[in-house]
């Protein structure tokens, strides 16, 4: 039968330990002595039972020792079996770090030291103003890290540490200088561009760097970021210093944009962060005018209407001819013309305006008119019932049409209606012209009817409930 020997230390002590995989019952004395030594000394003797263990202590750290086993079986002695086994070093809390230095760049910090003795890691917090606590810690001889403000005095304490303890603190402080600044001027250009200028440009630390601007190549809103790096416009792209302003560029083609707000930005070239250098903000002239139509017209007057313009404030209005023009200044996208004389025809201009200047007109004639009488049938077309119309009757209907297509301003007012004559038969495309006309002015009309469709009494009656219907 087998029985094994073995051994564990800490820094002053060692335990042995004999075993029998078979439940062997034994007991073992032990003996040990310094490797480099030639005799062993006596130890203790463990117990009686399958394990034999016992432990000396008030050895003497890191050192290596042979050990021996004795063994005895049913009060006999049995074998001797040997091994070897080391105690442990002492652990101790390490020193302070210390040969501190401070690099500061803008609100980026290096500390540079040498390291503790026995340290594994060295801690840096850092506060200010009584805010902020913030801990980080490196096993290098130097941290990196971030502070959140300009000119501001931080303190910071740095110690050393390892699985035994933690050295004392070496308490510090240093300051972060001003931040980038410049000044930011936006001028509007022409109708739809603006020009931007960035001057005095103030650089507070590490003037060998090479310096960017970025402006926003498009508008934005006031107070939002931007990725300066999706910016179109940034000057100088390489080098640059901060001798060299002002900078300057004009940008164009900002559609309907009305307000421009341009936020500079600067940068240090190293690949470290954008900082805000000044901001500032154009109102562009309205965008051009467009969708201008005679509404409704009537006895002395004219609607006018048209599509809002982006950025304008008022729309000023101008109408000739000279005898009997005018001028008036509306704030909606609509006015009524009053005053007018009938039967007159008159260019209208409408101008979006607001405190930068005026957009691009439109202008579109307009007459006013009465409205025309409705149209009444000689005989009366019935729903279901067979119906008779004379060519002088249609030829009636088709005038009144282009009366109201006059009435309402339709571009090209007169339709070129096919006459009808007497005893012609009534062909589908006289009703086709019909609907096509009114359709110009209303939607409220019937069907279109194909070669070889039944035309009904409602639908012919519907053509004079469409025209009378029209305001």
């Amino acid at each position: 039968m087998t029985i094994r020997f073995g051994a564990s230390s800490n820094s002053s002590s060692i335990t042995f330990r004999t075993y029998s995989d078979s439940g062997e019952v034994h007991f073992s004395k032990f003996f040990y002595k310094v490797t480099t030594a030639s005799n062993y000394f006596p130890g203790p003797t463990g117990n009686t039972g399958t394990e034999s263990t016992a432990t000396l202590n008030g050895l003497p750290p890191n050192t290596e020792f042979d050990i021996k086993a004795e063994i005895y079986r049913n009060g006999s002695f049995s074998g001797v079996a040997t091994n070897s086994i080391k105690t442990d070093p002492v652990s101790s809390t390490p020193s302070p770090p210390s040969n501190y230095n401070i690099t500061v760049s803008g609100l980026n910090v290096k500390v540079n030291f040498t390291k503790g003795s026995g340290a594994d890691t060295t801690e840096i917090d850092y506060w200010w103003n009584g805010q902020g606590n913030v801990d980080s810690s490196t096993s290098e001889a130097s941290l990196s890290f971030s502070v959140p403000s300009y000119n501001t005095t931080y303190q910071f304490d740095m110690r050393s540490r390892n699985s035994s303890g933690t050295s004392g603190w070496v308490i510090g402080s240093f300051t972060t200088g001003s931040a980038p600044s410049a000044t930011l001027n936006i001028a509007s250009v022409g109708d739809r561009g603006f020009e931007w200028q960035i001057s005095n440009l103030q650089y507070p630390w590490n003037s060998q760097y090479y310096k960017k601007v970025a402006i926003a190549s498009n508008p934005v809103s006031n107070g939002q970021t931007q990725d300066p790096n999706v910016w179109s416009t940034q000057w100088p792209s390489t080098g640059g210093s901060a001798n060299q302003t002002p900078w300057d560029s004009t940008i164009w083609g900002y559609g309907d944009a009305n307000t421009v707000y341009g936020i500079a930005k600067v940068e240090d070239g190293s690949g470290g962060a954008w900082y805000n250098a000044g901001t500032a903000f154009v109102r562009l002239k309205p965008a051009p005018l467009s969708g201008l139509s005679v509404s409704k017209t009537g006895d002395g007057f004219v609607r006018l209407s048209w599509n809002g313009a982006n950025g304008a404030a008022s729309y000023f209005i101008s109408w000739s001819p000279s005898h009997n023009g005018g001028s008036a200044t509306v704030y909606s996208n609509s006015a009524d013309i009053t005053g007018l004389q009938n039967g007159t025809t008159y260019t209208f201009t409408v101008t979006p305006r607001n405190a930068t200047g005026d957009g691009v007109s439109s202008s579109r004639n307009g007459m006013p008119l009465n409205r025309p009488l409705d149209f009444q049938w000689d005989s009366p077309k019935v729903s279901g019932q067979p119906f008779h119309i004379t060519a002088s009757e249609w030829n009636r209907l088709t005038n009144k049409i282009n009366e109201f297509r006059r009435y309402k301003q339709v571009t090209n007012p007169d339709y070129p209606f096919t006459s009808a004559t007497s005893g012609n038969v009534f062909e589908v495309y006289y009703y086709r012209q019909a609907v096509e006309a009114i359709s110009a002015m209303s939607s409220n009309v019937p069907p279109l009817r194909n070669s070889g469709d039944i035309i009904y009494a409602s639908d012919i009656d519907r053509l004079r409930t469409a025209i009378n219907d029209i305001q």
